[in-house]
């Protein structure tokens, strides 16, 4: 794994005070739940109830024709606390978390954002 993955990753095991969950690719989310100890939306095939929708609930979210208010109804649905934007979610489409009031930023390396998601 990229230096900038480990990175974040560790930063979410000693930031993140009880369980979160994280959303992220269907490869960050097995790398996150196996390296931070989080929860995540899409992670093992075997282990994610209904995995076909949240991978495909996952590209959408990060797809730049997707609305906000979209976004923030599978952000509440899911419970959602943390989103992490790397490489693997700028492949499935061109949405920019920085645009947008309902994602905080916390963390933040050459490669890897997490942001927190507001209430």
């Amino acid at each position: 794994r990229p230096v900038a993955e480990v990175d974040a990753s560790h930063w979410l095991r000693e930031n993140i005070v009880g369980t979160a969950v994280i959303l992220g690719s269907y490869e960050t989310g097995n790398f996150v739940a196996a390296q931070a100890g989080q929860r995540v939306v899409l992670g093992h095939w075997a282990e994610t109830v209904d995995f076909a929708g949240k991978e495909t609930a996952v590209a959408q979210f990060f797809n730049s024709s997707t609305t906000d208010a979209w976004r923030q109804n599978l952000l509440n649905e899911l419970a959602i606390d943390y989103v992490w934007f790397g490489p693997r979610e700028k492949a499935l489409g061109s949405f920019d978390p920085t645009t947008v009031d309902f994602l905080r930023p916390v963390y933040q390396n050459e490669t890897i954002g997490i942001f927190a998601v507001l209430p």
